[in-house]
């Protein structure tokens, strides 16, 4: 019983950062438990670093840090959690 409920503890939302059809960068936060998009960026930024500046800000719960470059290829940074200062 104990594993399974470390299981759960584990799951995180992810915050998704992605391009949208004008090329400008937008996050969207999506729930561990029913994948549906509970929060998003509501606008558009020219500067991918900026769209994550801005989702790390204002996710305050730990989530995995998705990022969906235009190649394709998707990077995962797990348990991001805005609390803890960047680079500790």
């Amino acid at each position: 019983m104990q594993e399974q409920e470390d299981v759960v503890q584990q799951q995180h939302d992810e915050v998704v950062i992605y391009r949208d059809r004008a090329r400008e960068w937008r996050w969207r936060r999506v729930s561990a438990g029913n994948r549906r998009v509970i929060a998003d960026s509501g606008e558009g930024y020219i500067d991918p670093g900026d769209c994550k500046d801005t989702a790390m800000r204002v996710n305050a719960r730990p989530f995995t840090l998705v990022i969906e470059p235009d190649d394709g290829m998707v990077l995962r940074q797990p348990d991001c959690d805005p609390a803890e200062p960047a680079g500790e």
